[in-house]
């Protein structure tokens, strides 16, 4: 007799779990029948190891057996017990506090780091660096398909990259990769910005959410084959809410973001940045989350003025993911001057983040200091605001903090964020003038 599929070697592994409870039944006899408690614990544990031995002889044989079980066994020629803790880890998902993680690889004696299971790739063991207690072991997409005699397609094996590139994550600085994704908590009435803005990304969320019922319903399929997308570009100056904005956007089509870095995304060795971008997009179709690139002038340059053909490359692989792609993609950019003009005809909507007016930015800084943190004389409409975006008024906030931190007391005045104003326009005002004098000569 031999195991054809996974689940019955569980059903038999739960069946010696009822062992286990008539042990600890044994174990509460009173004390006058002690002499039948050790007997009775005697022959529990012949019992369990008898019951051990013949699901390890019933598996040794199912390797040899034409069984969906066998064919895997034999593409994965894995240990008995190790496939005592894959089964248990396949049929407990959720996750278990840090101790109890460990326990079912101590309880077979095995070791994940030196186990088939780590170096076929079935089992990845996911830490987080920031939060060195908080790990899990997840079995791979390979693993859970082939297990069952499912297609392992291409999708699957996206999320498998995925999945590995965390396990890879050893340290604080290792943590950002070339993406990473977030579930946003701003909605749209927390962005302040001004109505034109604001209502142009009303109606791009109102298109994301209504776009693929839009062209079902009107029959657009034949005579638009490609670039269904929601396409944006949110363009202004540092500062000015455009990332936020993609939050937000997220936020209100109930979507994961999908964060995209051209800084992570390029890598110095020819084709893989081109990997990199046609990776994203798969993986944002799978996980049906808003893409999002950031400083993307510089993943989608003008192609006129670039000379080495690896540059023009990416720009290409750029193009044509966008136009395959039917999701939601967002790109932000301070220089949309510098983008290649056919990358601008595929993008349907242009959204301009202008600079905060004085009113905006008092309302942005009543919104970053905390109620608690301000002094009774602050006065918020006497403050010099012109031009200051929301990232700068984020460290006027933090430059008044060290302030009040550095004279010992609690709360924020009036001259503390007046001070700290002008230590930010200061500094604005050196870079503008370093910036003027670069094109001199």
């Amino acid at each position: 007799m031999t195991y054809k599929i996974f689940q019955e070697i569980r059903k038999d592994i739960n069946y010696g779990e009822h062992i286990k409870y008539y042990e600890r039944y044994s174990n509460q006899l009173n004390d006058y029948e002690s002499v039948i408690d050790y007997k009775k614990r005697k022959l529990t544990n012949q019992l369990k190891q008898i019951w051990f031995e013949y699901i390890r002889e019933k598996y040794e044989k199912t390797k040899n057996s034409n069984t969906t079980l066998g064919r895997f066994i034999e593409k994965f020629p894995l240990p008995f017990k190790e496939m005592l803790v894959l089964i248990y880890l396949i049929e407990n998902k959720q996750t278990f506090e840090p101790e109890s993680k460990t326990e079912i690889f101590k309880k077979y004696k095995v070791n994940y780091e030196r186990s088939l299971l780590k170096k076929l790739k079935l089992v990845y063991l996911v830490k987080d660096p920031r939060k060195p207690m908080e790990e899990e072991y997840v079995v791979s997409y390979k693993c859970q398909l082939q297990i069952i005699g499912g297609k392992y397609t291409e999708e699957y094996k996206q999320l498998d990259f995925e999945l590995e590139e965390q396990t890879s994550k050893k340290g604080i600085d290792a943590i950002e990769t070339f993406y990473y994704t977030v579930k946003p908590q701003q909605r749209l009435n927390e962005l302040i910005v001004d109505e034109k803005t604001k209502n142009q990304l009303e109606i791009g969320i109102k298109r994301a959410i209504n776009q693929k019922e839009f062209l079902k319903k009107n029959n657009l399929a034949r005579s638009m084959p490609y670039g269904k997308g929601v396409t944006i570009n949110f363009r202004g100056v540092p500062g000015t809410g455009k990332t936020m904005a993609a939050h937000c956007f997220a936020k209100e089509i109930n979507k994961e973001l999908l964060i995209v870095r051209y800084d992570q995304v390029q890598s110095m060795w020819v084709g893989e940045t081109e990997k990199h971008i046609q990776q994203v997009f798969k993986l944002a179709k799978i996980k049906n989350a808003v893409l999002f690139f950031d400083e993307a002038d510089a993943l989608a340059h003008d192609r006129s003025i670039l000379e080495k053909s690896w540059e023009i490359s990416q720009v290409n692989t750029l193009l044509k993911e966008l136009e395959r792609f039917e999701g939601v993609c967002i790109f932000a950019t301070n220089f949309a001057e510098r983008y290649d003009k056919a990358f601008e005809r595929r993008l349907t909507m242009h959204i301009n983040f202008p600079m905060p007016k004085k009113e905006e930015s008092s309302i942005i800084l009543k919104k970053l200091l905390p109620p608690r943190m301000r002094s009774e004389d602050i006065n918020f409409q006497t403050l010099n605001l012109e031009g200051l975006t929301g990232g700068l008024l984020k460290n006027v906030v933090l430059n008044a903090y060290g302030i009040i931190n550095l004279e010992g007391k609690s709360k924020v005045e009036q001259k503390h964020l007046i001070e700290s104003i002008e230590m930010i326009r200061s500094k604005n005002q050196k870079e503008k003038t370093e910036n003027d004098l670069s094109y001199i000569g």
